[in-house]
């Protein structure tokens, strides 16, 4: 980077050693020198370099240089050193996603003359590095990795994490972009009920799992529909079921940021809304108890829990079929007649 300090291993041959030179070495970037530092093998030798004049990306020739009354400069062509203007981050598009990673995250700021392999490290030295998606000079994408636990950690499956965003060029010099991301702990969803409904929606559909953390943007995803999950007791959740367009099996989601979903296997059918469209006969006796035979469509036959409705009143109705339902009429009078009126009426 432009701000210097990059550790530099230089490999010589045959080099003299300091005592028999009688002379100390130092590394030559371009016009500026700093100390080489021997190591315990003799020919290698480590320098660290200076910081160059502006946040730009430039190339300047490398040499050593054997200090002493008539200083020896020790050159090879071709031999150079890059400094990289250091990118900035103005804004980020994701501040926290699950522990497991595999978060998109958009940075946006400046990202000219980028050179090398652009990757972003999401916390400190021990974190792993991921390669960046150039997208404009604006434009960046960094897809976060799986959080790397402490075995110091006590509460590691459920504790959240904030961790601070690095940017690199080389995988060696890091920038901080001055932006945290946080790590949370993943629901994990083992079932839903109702797993169907009409495709007319609203229908409360309950969501059954682990939920280490309570959040506002959490939701439910039917297909490619969200709607927003409420918090309802340890281990419930509670979403309105979305309208569809058209029946069929659509695929569930749950998502604890709004963008990133949990995984799952789960599914939710939608039926066409049922409708009746015959009833005969279309009136009886006051005194209920009238056998009703119902032409319908788009009935759940699997399910036994459909009534009929008379007012304020509902009687258990048997599903015959998907087009067709029996069941009794109720009684319109509030108390229980007489055989005698009965037989009058």
């Amino acid at each position: 980077m432009w701000v210097g300090g990059t550790t530099i291993t230089v490999h010589t041959e045959n080099l003299p050693t300091t005592t028999a030179l009688n002379r100390s070495i130092e590394c030559v970037f371009g016009d500026q020198t700093v100390p080489a530092v021997r190591t315990m093998d003799a020919n290698i030798l480590l320098c660290r370099s200076p910081s160059y004049y502006d946040n730009t990306t430039a190339l300047v020739q490398f040499n050593l240089k054997l200090l002493g009354t008539s200083p020896i400069v020790l050159q090879k062509l071709g031999v150079n050193f890059q400094y990289l203007r250091s990118p900035y981050v103005s804004s980020i598009s994701a501040f926290d996603g699950p522990m497991y990673g595999n978060s998109y995250v958009d940075l946006y700021g400046t990202f000219l003359h980028t050179v090398g392999t652009l990757g972003c490290r999401f916390g400190e030295h021990n974190a792993v590095v991921v390669n960046a998606s150039y997208v404009t000079s604006t434009h960046i994408v960094c897809i976060t990795p799986p959080y790397l636990q402490s075995t110091n950690d006590i509460n590691r499956e459920t504790k959240a994490q904030t961790v601070p965003i690095y940017l690199t060029n080389n995988a060696v010099d890091f920038v901080g972009t001055g932006f945290m991301f946080n790590y949370y702990a993943a629901a994990s969803i083992t079932s839903i009920q109702p797993s169907a409904g009409p495709t007319t929606g609203d229908l409360v559909i309950r969501v059954y799992g682990s939920f280490p953390v309570e959040r506002d943007s959490n939701v439910c995803v039917f297909g490619r529909v969200q709607v927003p999950a409420v918090y309802v007791d340890k281990g419930v959740m509670e979403c309105i079921l979305p309208a569809a367009e058209h029946d069929g099996v659509v695929p569930f989601s749950f998502s604890s940021n709004g963008i990133d979903l949990e995984p799952t296997e789960l599914t939710f059918r939608y039926y066409s809304a049922p409708g009746i469209f015959a009833l005969s006969p279309q009136f009886g006796s006051i005194y209920g108890d009238t056998a009703l035979i119902i032409k319908v469509a788009n009935f759940e036959t699997q399910s036994d829990n459909w009534f009929c409705a008379f007012n304020d009143s509902a009687v258990r109705a048997v599903v015959v079929s998907s087009t067709k339902v029996h069941c009794a009429s109720t009684c319109l009078l509030y108390t229980s007649p007489s055989p005698r009126d009965r037989q009058k009426s």
